[in-house]
C-alpha cells in the first residue's frame, strides 16, 4: 500500500511548484509594466503632460491671453487709447512751440494767453467765490470770467453807475456779476432764427431772454433785472442803435470764434468798439493755436486765431484810434493736452485735429482824442 502515497506526495508537490511559478509570472508582469510606464520611452504617457503648466515658454495659448502686462501702458496701445483724460504730451500730439513756453506774470493786467497760474491767485479765487463757480478746476472758461472780471476792475470799470455791454453771453455768469458790482447792463445773444444759435440753444450756451441769462447763487433775479436788459444781436452786424458810443465796456468770452471765419471775428472786434466811450475798454477771448504760426484752423463752427492775425488786429486797431495792450504769450510751463473727450478739469490745453489751442484775451482801450 506505500507506493500509492508516494505518488499523491509528488503530486502535491508538482501543484504547489507550478502555483509558485504562476506567481513568480504574475509578479514579474507587474514589475515589468511598472517599469515600463515610467520608462521615458512611453510617448502616449509623455504626450498627455507634455505641457509643462509652470513654464509659459511651452504654453503659447496662455501667453497671448496674458502677453499685455498690465503695469506697462507702453505696450498696452487700448488702455491709452480708451484714456482719453488729460495727458502731458499725448501720443500724436504736435508739438507746442517754444515761444509760448514761460512763466506769465499774474500782477501784469495785459492781454495775454490762459494759464494755470492766475487761477490760484487771491483775486480770482476771490471772484470764483462771488460767482458761485467754485471750486476752482483748473480750467480755461473759469480763467476767462476770472481775468475779464480782474481786468475789468483793474481799470475801474466794475462800479456803480458804469454801462456795459455783452456779446453772446449765453449762460455765462459774468452778466450777473457785473450787475453786482452795480453796473448797468446790456447782455445780448444771437436771434432765435439764426441757426449757429439753435445749435448752441441745444447745449446750454444760447440765451433767447434776459432770465435765461440770469446765474443764480450770485444776486438775485429781482435785483439782476433791475439793472440789466436783454436785446438779440447779430454778432456780425451789430444795430446802428448800439454803436453811439454810450458804454464804458464791452465784452464777449469765447464768442467771436464762432462768426465764421478769423477774419469777420476781427470785424467784429473793430466794429464792436464803436459802441465804446472815450477811454472805454474791450475786452474779448478767443481761440488761439501754440503749436504753429501758419496753420490754425476752421472747424466749420470755429476759427483759431494765429499769432498773425492778433498782429493784424493790433495794427487795425491802431488805424481807429484803439489799442491793444501788449501781448504776454507766455501760457504755462504745465502742458497738459486735453484730448477729446475732453475733461471737466485740468482743461486749459486742448486739441482738435492737428491744432492744439488754448484761449486768448485781448484787452483793447479807446483811446482819448
Amino acid at each position: 500500500m506505500a507506493p500509492p502515497k508516494i505518488k499523491r506526495n509528488n503530486a502535491n508537490r508538482r501543484g504547489k511548484v507550478r502555483f509558485i511559478a504562476y506567481a513568480l509570472c504574475a509578479v514579474a508582469f507587474c514589475f515589468f509594466n511598472v517599469l515600463y510606464l515610467r520608462s521615458s520611452n512611453s510617448p502616449a504617457i509623455l504626450e498627455i503632460d507634455s505641457s509643462q503648466k509652470l513654464e509659459p515658454d511651452n504654453a503659447p495659448a496662455i501667453l497671448e491671453i496674458d502677453s499685455s502686462p498690465k503695469l506697462e501702458p507702453d505696450n498696452a496701445p487700448a488702455i491709452l487709447e480708451i484714456d482719453a483724460s488729460p495727458k502731458h504730451g499725448p501720443v500724436n500730439a504736435p508739438a507746442i512751440l517754444e515761444i509760448f513756453h514761460g512763466a506769465p506774470d499774474p500782477n501784469n493786467v495785459t492781454s495775454k494767453l490762459a494759464n494755470r497760474v492766475e487761477g490760484t491767485t487771491k483775486w480770482c479765487q476771490d471772484i470764483l467765490l462771488e460767482m458761485d463757480d467754485v471750486p476752482y478746476r483748473q480750467h480755461r472758461k473759469q480763467w476767462e470770467f476770472c481775468f475779464m472780471a480782474h481786468a475789468l476792475d483793474h481799470f475801474g470799470k466794475l462800479k456803480e453807475g458804469s454801462k456795459g455791454l455783452g456779446f453772446a453771453v449765453g449762460q455765462e455768469p459774468l452778466g450777473t456779476f457785473f450787475v453786482k458790482k452795480g453796473v448797468e447792463l446790456t447782455v445780448s445773444d444771437m436771434p432765435v432764427d439764426d441757426n449757429l444759435a439753435e445749435g448752441w440753444n441745444k447745449t446750454g450756451q444760447h440765451a433767447a431772454a434776459l432770465k435765461t441769462t440770469f446765474r443764480k447763487g450770485v444776486i438775485s433775479y429781482e435785483a439782476y433785472a433791475a439793472k440789466a436788459k436783454f436785446v438779440p444781436i447779430d454778432m456780425n452786424n451789430i444795430p446802428e442803435e448800439i454803436l453811439k458810443g454810450e458804454y464804458d465796456f464791452a465784452y464777449s468770452s469765447s464768442s467771436l470764434e464762432h462768426v465764421g471765419s478769423v477774419e469777420l471775428g476781427r470785424e467784429f472786434i473793430l466794429n464792436s468798439m464803436k459802441a465804446l466811450k472815450k477811454g472805454g475798454i474791450g475786452m474779448h477771448t478767443t481761440e488761439f493755436a501754440i503749436n504753429s504760426l501758419t496753420d490754425g484752423g476752421e472747424f466749420g463752427h470755429m476759427s483759431v486765431w494765429l499769432k498773425k492775425d492778433v498782429d493784424i488786429l493790433a495794427k487795425k486797431l491802431t488805424e481807429i484810434g484803439c489799442r491793444l495792450l501788449p501781448m504776454d504769450y507766455s501760457i504755462d510751463n504745465i502742458l497738459d493736452v486735453d484730448q477729446i473727450p475732453y475733461s471737466p478739469s485740468n482743461h486749459f490745453i486742448l486739441q482738435v485735429g492737428k491744432t492744439i489751442h488754448t484761449s486768448i484775451a485781448f484787452i483793447i482801450e479807446k483811446l482819448e482824442d
